[in-house]
């Protein structure tokens, strides 16, 4: 009998697609560069630092299109919420030889690698390539104000940080997940928007580029 050998390490398997929520405005840019050179584009105070941020659902990222949106009512200049589609090629580890953190749950790890980039906004000397884990609760700026003003532990932060704002507790699930793409080059390889939704009037419709 023989055995056939696989090298299980030749490749990624990345999701087929993964979304982005933004909102109409900025839809030009996007269809000429998807990644662009602008660093403005990329603050490190987020979850995992500067980044291009994608969730591998699109329920989530038309939940974000809409906080979006809103957030842009309330500045006085209604821009529509959208969803972009962007598909995703497969990473040759051999070829691009990508680096890789990946939070399978809402650790104690993963909250502190968050207070790190969201409250001391460190500058680390190395960054993975593309980071992966559970997004944390929408309303994480409350949080940080809070946490800046006074002292808290790691675990305090934890569980705020997974709790809406009615302090219902959410599981992994519930947070939903994050990919965010740290290394440009990488993302430019591999990341090529497919289509696009918008929201209008309440409703959530598709378009092909």
């Amino acid at each position: 009998m023989s055995i056939q050998r696989t090298s299980y390490a030749s490749e990624i398997e990345m999701p087929e697609f993964v979304y982005h929520g933004t909102t109409f405005n900025n839809l030009d840019d996007f269809k000429k560069e998807l990644i662009s050179d602008n660093d403005s584009f990329y603050p490190k105070n987020r979850d995992f630092g500067s980044a291009f941020y994608t969730t591998i659902d699109i329920e989530q990222a038309k939940q974000w299109g809409k906080i979006k949106e809103d957030r842009s009512i309330a500045r006085g200049k209604k821009q529509k919420g959208l969803v972009l589609q962007i598909k995703v090629n497969h990473i040759k580890v051999e070829e691009q030889n990508p680096t890789f953190r990946i939070f399978l749950s809402s650790t104690i790890p993963w909250a502190q690698f968050i207070h790190d980039n969201r409250i001391k906004e460190i500058d680390y000397e190395s960054t993975p390539d593309i980071i992966i884990g559970p997004m944390a609760d929408n309303r994480i700026a409350d949080v940080i104000d809070d946490f800046q003003a006074n002292e808290r532990t790691i675990q305090q932060f934890r569980d705020t940080i997974m709790r809406t704002p009615g302090n219902k507790l959410l599981d992994d699930k519930q947070l939903g997940q994050q990919i965010a793409f740290c290394n440009r080059l990488i993302a430019r390889e591999v990341l090529t928007i497919s289509e696009y939704y918008v929201l209008d009037k309440g409703r959530w419709h598709q378009h092909e580029l």
